[in-house]
């Protein structure tokens, strides 16, 4: 499925989704990740939502090496 960037605006806009940016917490975070994630977007979206208390929904294996960072759901 794929949306246009007005849509996906739209969608933030109603569910009052929160963009977050990534800041320097964030970027320290990042530097001290075990390498169980290869991929530098994914490796970011796990540093962030460890340091924001947040839980990430996905179906990549490979978050679930980090559940003791960050919880994980739908894996």
């Amino acid at each position: 499925m794929s949306i246009s960037l007005p849509e996906l605006h739209q969608l933030v806009v109603k569910n009052q989704f929160k963009i977050l940016d990534f800041d320097f917490e964030h970027y320290q975070r990042l530097e001290t990740l075990p390498f169980f994630h290869n991929d530098p977007f994914d490796r970011m979206l796990i540093a962030q939502a460890s340091s924001e208390k947040l839980t990430l929904i996905t179906q990549d294996s490979k978050f679930a090496s980090y559940d003791q960072l960050v919880p994980v759901l739908w894996n």
